[in-house]
């Protein structure tokens, strides 16, 4: 844990350095009085009970932004439902959105804009526009991975894009479209990898730029969806795939 003091009028900040929650929930509840807790993006997805014990009021924030201020439950339903799904339209990547060997990328996803809001119906594409710079001195090979996790942080599936040119010093806007339509309604979390032409990479593209588990969306029930007989995704994964019969020729 790292401790700074005498910071915005409190005695001391804890946060944590683990890629999950690493601080003693025992501890924290015996000085809930006096522990400010800041809970960055992923966290409220997979520890909701954690924070209904801890706070009695919680903030909203999106990029920098107090989106909702007040009761606990409230909170997390707009942090996790539609309200707050208007504002992640539109994202513009900051420095501790990055691991910190990437926060300063050569080429940079500079703006992300998501077509719809973060709460799509079974059957949708995941479709989002990119802005991005090229900030070296020489022109660039790019293509792009998309990776989307469940909410339990089990890959799902990737994509790879296209191979696209951009020269240097210069910026580009590329729409690219995602096949998620065969994801069963549940939450899930997506992350970016802008690649690079690389001559030290056995497939010839390393990362640039990196936007690990940055949205969260949500795939709604509709009545595209035939879940009838209740989806366990525990044995049957979160892809439904077509299934059709016919009759067959009977065989002698």
């Amino acid at each position: 844990m790292n401790e700074q003091n005498e910071m915005q009028g409190y005695k001391t900040v804890i946060t944590s350095e683990a890629r999950w929650f690493d601080l003693k929930l025992d501890e924290l509840w015996e000085y809930r009085d006096l522990v400010l807790l800041f809970v960055k993006r992923n966290f409220t997805s997979r520890y909701k009970q954690t924070i209904r014990q801890l706070c009695d009021r919680c903030i909203v924030l999106e990029h920098g932004r107090i989106v909702f201020d007040g009761d606990t439950e409230e909170a997390i339903r707009v942090y996790m439902g539609s309200d707050a799904g208007k504002a992640m339209q539109d994202i513009r990547p900051e420095d501790d959105m990055r691991p910190r060997n990437f926060r300063r990328p050569p080429c940079e996803i500079t703006s992300i804009h998501f077509e719809k809001e973060n709460t799509l119906d079974f059957g949708d594409q995941l479709v989002y526009t990119l802005e991005i710079a090229n900030c070296q001195t020489r022109d660039r090979r790019l293509r792009l991975r998309s990776v989307v996790e469940s909410g339990d942080g089990r890959g799902i599936c990737m994509g790879l894009s296209d191979i696209f040119d951009l020269e240097t010093g210069k910026k580009t806007a590329r729409t690219f479209s995602m096949d998620i339509s065969s994801l069963v309604p549940g939450q899930y979390i997506l992350s970016l990898h802008l690649m690079g032409d690389s001559r030290n990479s056995s497939t010839g593209f390393g990362d640039v730029d990196k936007l690990p588990r940055f949205y969260i969306f949500t795939i709604r029930q509709s009545d595209k969806f035939k879940g009838e007989i209740g989806w366990n995704a525990r044995w049957w994964g979160h892809t439904s795939v077509a299934l059709e019969s016919k009759n067959a020729v009977r065989m002698s």
